[in-house]
Order: C-alpha cells, then sequence, then structure tokens
C-alpha cells in the first residue's frame, strides 16, 4: 500500500521547477518592472521641464506686457510742457500740446554707439574742420573737463541736461575763467541771448550742410535743407555780434564765464534742424521773463523741431576718423 501512494504522487512531483529555476520568474519580472519604472520616472521629468519652460515663457511674457503698459501709462499721464510754438517757426504745431508720446522725426544716435560709425567707409577719406570751443584745451582733453554730462531722456521734453558742461579749477594748474570761447565750425550768428536766465549770454551759430564736413553729414543724418545749430552759454560778455555774422572754425566768439549761473563753465549745445532759423532771445525759470522768451526757449528744447546731439559725440567720431586717416594700413 505504501509502494502504490508513493506511485500515485510521483507524477505530481515530476512536473514541477527545482528551487534555484523557479526563483529566476520574479528575478526578471523585478528586472522589467525597473526599466519600466526608470522609463515613466524620465518621461515624467522631460514632460515637468517642458511645462514649466512653457509657464516661464508666459510669466515672462506677462511681466513684459505689464510693464510696457505701466511705462506706457506712466507716459501718457505725464505730457511734457503745453506749448504754443512762436509763429512761423512750426506753423503745423501752432496751438498744439506737445506730447511725450510723439517721438521726433529722427534722433541720432547716442555717444554709447560711436564704435559702430568706425566702420563707415567714407570717414576713412573724409576730410574734416572740428575745432576745440575752448582755447587752450585740445579736443582729446574735452572730456577730462566735463563737470555735467549731456542727457536728454526725451527730446519733447526739458527735463535732463540738453548740452555738455565744460569747465575747470585746475586744468594744468589753470582756472577756466575769461579764456577765449571758440567757434567749434565755421557759421553765421542764427541767435543771440543777452544775460537771460537760466542760460546767461548766449550765441548761436548754425552751420548749414554745404559747410558741414563729410563725416558729420553722415554720423548726423543730415539732409542737405538741414543745419547745425552750436550753442554757446553763460559767456562772460554781453554779445555784441549780430544776426549773420560769420565765424570761422576756431574763430574766438566770447569770454568763458558764469553769467547767471555760479561755477565757471561752458554750456555746450548742438542741434540739428531746418536751416535758416533764427532763434529769438530765450528765457525761463523767472517770473521777470516775458512770455515771448518762454515761448522761444520751450520752442527750443522741447518743440521737437531741433534735436539735440550729444556734442562729445561730435568730437569723439572727429577723433575716430583722425586716427583713421593717420594709422597706415596693414
Amino acid at each position: 500500500m505504501k509502494q502504490e501512494k508513493n506511485d500515485q504522487t510521483q507524477p505530481k512531483n515530476s512536473g514541477m521547477t527545482t528551487g534555484p529555476e523557479k526563483s529566476k520568474v520574479p528575478f526578471f519580472r523585478n528586472v522589467l518592472f525597473i526599466v519600466l519604472l526608470g522609463i515613466i520616472l524620465i518621461f515624467g521629468f522631460w514632460a515637468r521641464s517642458k511645462i514649466q519652460a512653457t509657464q516661464a515663457d508666459r510669466q515672462l511674457s506677462q511681466l513684459v506686457s505689464e510693464a510696457v503698459g505701466q511705462t506706457l501709462a506712466h507716459v501718457a499721464a505725464n505730457p511734457v510742457f503745453s506749448q504754443t510754438p512762436p509763429a512761423g517757426k512750426n506753423s503745423s504745431l501752432d496751438g498744439a500740446v506737445l506730447s511725450s508720446t510723439t517721438p521726433p522725426a529722427r534722433q541720432p544716435t547716442p555717444s554709447e554707439g560711436l564704435s559702430t560709425f568706425a566702420s563707415i567707409p567714407s570717414l576713412a577719406t573724409a576730410t574734416a574742420e572740428l575745432c576745440s570751443p575752448i582755447d587752450g584745451v585740445e579736443i582729446q582733453e574735452l572730456k577730462t573737463i566735463i563737470s555735467q554730462p549731456f542727457n536728454v531722456p526725451n527730446q519733447l521734453s526739458d527735463l535732463g541736461h540738453h548740452g555738455v558742461d565744460l569747465g575747470s579749477y585746475n586744468f594744468h594748474g589753470q582756472y577756466l575763467y575769461e579764456v577765449p570761447v571758440q567757434a567749434i565750425l565755421s557759421g553765421q550768428v542764427a541767435g543771440i541771448t543777452v544775460n537771460r536766465p537760466p542760460i546767461g549770454n548766449v550765441v548761436i551759430l548754425e552751420t548749414k550742410y554745404d559747410d558741414l564736413p563729410l563725416f558729420l553729414r553722415e554720423y548726423l543724418e543730415i539732409e542737405p535743407d538741414e543745419s547745425l545749430y552750436h550753442f554757446y552759454g553763460h559767456l562772460l560778455d554781453e554779445p555784441t555780434v549780430e544776426i549773420g555774422t560769420w565765424f570761422n572754425c576756431g574763430e574766438q566768439i566770447n569770454l568763458l564765464g558764469k553769467s547767471q549761473t555760479v561755477e565757471a563753465h561752458l554750456h555746450l549745445e548742438t542741434r540739428v534742424g531746418k536751416s535758416g532759423l533764427i532763434i529769438s532771445q530765450m528765457a525761463f525759470y523767472d517770473t521777470a521773463t516775458t512770455d515771448e522768451e518762454r515761448a522761444e526757449y520751450l520752442w527750443w528744447r522741447t518743440s521737437g523741431e531741433l534735436i539735440a546731439v550729444d556734442p562729445m559725440s561730435i568730437f569723439q567720431i572727429f577723433l575716430e576718423q583722425e586716427e583713421s586717416l593717420t594709422t597706415p594700413d596693414h
């Protein structure tokens, strides 16, 4: 009986796997599970990074849009002076409010971008005549006597500093006061102001297109019907010249002074505008000034008809083209 029972149970045991063979099944199953889990995790991280990048782009776009909107709202809420220009200067603007949201037709590149002009081919062959505005100070030395630089954030606003102030208590041991102020370019007198606030004694010269050096025509993108106007302020003596008086480059205009200011310096401005303008006496920031003087002051500075240019950028581009002429080809 025992033998028969063993014979009956034997077939059941003959079909079963041994211990080592049976353990292979869960091993491979575990490996497959780990591989699939790794693939799922990698895909999950990839998808998450894509979603985060998309959200970041959307947030950046939203921030930029909000910043632009706030800037436009600020500009709209802070218009510049409302002023009617003098008759005959800009009939299209008569009675109009000068708005900071309407930019001038063209604005020359600021001095920060001067290096781009060094590649202009015509500069290498241009001949130029440009003079220092202060006797005894070379053009390359002007940057060492800047007491206040050019800063015009908006051509249609009186804010900022519309020229460059040049002065020094110790320029090579010399106090720059009562020294000759010279014409930086040949031109004729286009404006005179006699000791009015805040600019003091002023002479404005006009250099027409045909009298401008080629490199300046190209740098300023001046049209044939335009001129470069150069403004000399805080002069020592009241001007005795007349409208139309001609000055050669380097010729003395007046003396460096401190009319209507405390510290002796030359306030130099350069502006591009239509040729043939006559600039009447101007003044501002004082109850003793007349309506006509204030209107002229605002027209000169905020009408957009005369585009302010950094005078130092003109001197810098001149020095660059001079260097290109003296540097031998390699």
